[in-house]
């Protein structure tokens, strides 16, 4: 079992992450780079920007293994050598990234789950590559924000358990078990959240399916 509090450096950005459990021993630590953002705005293929109303508004939480500077700078206009070694960090790393959270349904109910289809998430995990396990595919979860200030300069705070169970026609050996991640995450603006997410996305999709590959996918993308 791994359990990391309260990082220094993650407390002088307002930052705060506990992680406990593993899955069958096998690590996973998404704990350096985190923020939150609220999708307000759409914008189509022609550029042109569309307000939501509120009640449309939409949570995105981010948090990796991969570190930055500042998550409140716009990480494409790093140096070349920042970049690849961002990337890298990335691709080989542990993310997790929850897609589209209705900011409603978090006011009044103050919960959310990837089981109930109330959002999408992105995983990435590298187990060691001398480990023969696979990791369990089913993967469920389950959101909870206790307390958090949804407006500039805000934040939330929350708890996040996330399960890996064995799918069917998977061995019994695969990697289950429950990781229950306590947070507090800085609220970054929608417009650096929104640069930041779209410059990592293709590398997270190549990566979250790629396997022992992953490393590829700093290259490629």
């Amino acid at each position: 079992m791994k359990i990391l509090v309260l990082l220094p450096f993650l407390l002088f950005s307002g930052c705060v992450i506990s992680i406990e459990g593993d899955f069958s021993d096998i690590d996973f630590s998404p704990d350096s780079t985190l923020f939150a953002t609220i999708e307000q705005y759409d914008v189509d293929t022609d550029g042109i920007i569309t307000p939501r109303t509120e009640e449309n508004w939409e949570v995105d939480l981010f948090f990796s293994s991969a570190k930055v500077k500042s998550v409140y700078a716009d990480w494409r206009f790093e140096d070349q050598e920042a970049r690849l070694t961002f990337k890298q960090a990335l691709a080989q790393g542990d993310t997790l990234w929850l897609q589209d959270v209705s900011l409603a349904q978090l006011m009044e109910q103050k919960s959310a789950s990837s089981e109930l289809a109330d959002f999408e998430m992105v995983l990435v995990q590298n187990p060691p590559l001398d480990e023969p396990r696979p990791l369990g595919e089913l993967i469920i979860a389950e959101l909870t924000i206790e307390e958090a200030q949804w407006k500039s300069d805000g934040y939330a705070k929350g708890s996040l358990k996330l399960i890996r169970k064995k799918a069917n026609g998977q061995p019994d050996y695969a990697a289950t078990g429950t990781v229950q991640i306590s947070f507090k995450v800085p609220l970054v603006g929608e417009r650096v959240a929104k640069s930041n997410l779209d410059f990592v996305t293709p590398l997270l999709l190549c990566a979250e399916n790629a396997g022992q590959m992953a490393a590829d996918c700093a290259f490629k993308h």
